[in-house]
């Protein structure tokens, strides 16, 4: 636990960004039955639809980031990150590529062992806004052991 605020002390985990210091605040941290930590917190009184903030997965949690989207139901995921930010899960990175690629032949031998398998279907440019990008993922549940 660090206290990052005056009085809202944080949760400090291996999974968090920026050397872990970058956790979700103890009063409001996820506890999901899929994962067993994730730097995750819901939004409470935005409607109808539960919200969820999380940063970006790094490499070593997108399997989690995942299996949480699939747990909650999740059907929108808006990345706030800016295109310019590093990309990488060091220390100081700020963003990793989670969502997969069109070809499912290029996966991972690591993202084919996921509980949760992510399929990229479609790419929509936003004419509105330059920069912005739609993808369409699919998901198939956590697959039977054996």
């Amino acid at each position: 636990m660090r206290n990052r605020g005056p009085f809202k002390p944080t949760v400090a985990h291996k999974f968090n960004r920026f050397g872990g210091q970058m956790g979700p605040y103890v009063d409001s941290q996820m506890c999901l039955e899929s994962v067993e930590y994730i730097n995750a917190s819901p939004i409470d009184n935005l409607g109808d639809h539960p919200f969820v903030a999380t940063m970006c997965p790094k490499r070593s949690t997108t399997s989690h980031f995942w299996s949480m989207v699939w747990e909650l139901g999740s059907t929108v995921i808006i990345n706030l990150t800016h295109e310019g930010d590093r990309v990488g899960s060091e220390a100081a990175d700020k963003r990793e590529r989670y969502w997969p690629p069109f070809d499912v032949a290029a996966l991972t031998e690591q993202a084919r062992r996921w509980p949760v398998q992510p399929r990229t279907c479609s790419l929509h440019m936003c004419e509105q806004v330059p920069g912005l990008y739609r993808y369409l993922v699919e998901l198939t549940g956590p697959r039977a052991a054996g």
